[in-house]
């Protein structure tokens, strides 16, 4: 034990560098140092909370899950990150206290509890995670169906329908990047719909989940492509640009059935097989745009 007190010692008033050297080295030590690294939660400086979660996180055990979910309150974000990320690491045992934890009046201890029970990935979170969908918070709301989509449960599909339209874009986008992980074939029309939305970012998300629910889509995208909307028809025709060359047999049949369409899917068929031949193209498929996919919607969309 005097090698842990030391350590601890060094976690309350060593350096940055020899802070982060003991918490290591507690992690290693293990289930001897969880009781006094639960302690040092109590410290009034943040960064030395912050690293006590971390150490306990690395540790694994189940004495840490209590004080780690009342950490979710800490008045300093990287205290409360770090505790639903060492929670996250605990796993299965955490699930329940977790579930409980998403009803707690503080809205910052229900995010947190929804970003742990997503990165743990249990099914039994799932059904109350739906339940707080509905939470009066967009912030809770948002990571709530960011935690779904991770857990991919088809429980999860239509009240991530239903979140399409909330209220607030963010969570609309976190909704649309859940339907687009999980992949379920019952979110097409819905996300081909909605990229008829007036808001630039949900038109991104959107076409997203479109690109990586792949082929099932591609008939509901392609016929998109001659809708009223220019903002759909646009939508329409990034997604199917991000798809890779592996579509085009599916498109030249699309194209020879809807002489209506055919120019629309020409172009589509040019930009995908141009695509193919540059190092460059977008390869991996993602529900998280990045910069160069921003810039391509950017310059189809009206905004």
């Amino acid at each position: 034990m005097d090698d842990v007190e030391k350590l601890i010692e060094k976690l309350r008033k060593g350096s940055d560098e020899e802070r982060w050297e003991a918490a290591e080295t507690l992690a290693k030590i293990g289930k001897p140092a969880v009781e006094p690294l639960i302690e040092v939660m109590e410290d009034e400086r943040a960064h030395v909370r912050s690293s006590s979660t971390y150490a306990l996180g690395k540790i694994g055990d189940e004495r840490a899950v209590e004080p780690l979910v009342k950490a979710f309150g800490d008045e300093d974000v990287t205290v409360s990150a770090s505790a639903a990320s060492a929670l996250g690491k605990i796993g299965k045992p955490a699930v329940e206290p977790l579930i409980y934890a998403i009803r707690n009046e503080n809205s910052n201890v229900r995010f947190r509890a929804a970003e742990a029970l997503g990165k743990i990935g249990d099914e039994r979170a799932v059904e109350p995670l739906i339940k707080a969908l509905e939470d009066e918070d967009w912030n809770v709301r948002s990571w709530v169906a960011w935690a779904l989509g991770t857990i991919r449960d088809e429980r999860a599909v239509d009240p991530l329908i239903k979140a399409l339209k909330d209220k607030d874009t963010r969570v609309s986008s976190s909704a649309a990047e859940a339907l687009g992980e999980i992949g379920d074939a019952r979110a097409i029309k819905p996300l081909v719909k909605a990229m008829g939305d007036e808001d630039y970012n949900a038109h991104l998300h959107v076409a997203l989940a479109l690109v990586k629910i792949g082929k099932p889509a591609l008939e509901p995208v392609v016929r998109a492509l001659g809708d009223v909307n220019a903002n759909v028809r646009a939508c329409a025709a990034f997604v199917l640009e991000q798809m890779d060359a592996r579509i085009l047999p599916e498109l030249h049949e699309f194209a020879l059935r809807h002489p209506e369409l055919r120019n629309e899917t020409k172009k589509i068929i040019e930009e995908i097989a141009s695509k193919a031949k540059r190092p460059s193209g977008i390869r991996e498929v993602s529900t998280r745009p990045n910069d160069i996919q921003e810039s391509a919607l950017r310059r189809k969309v009206r905004i």
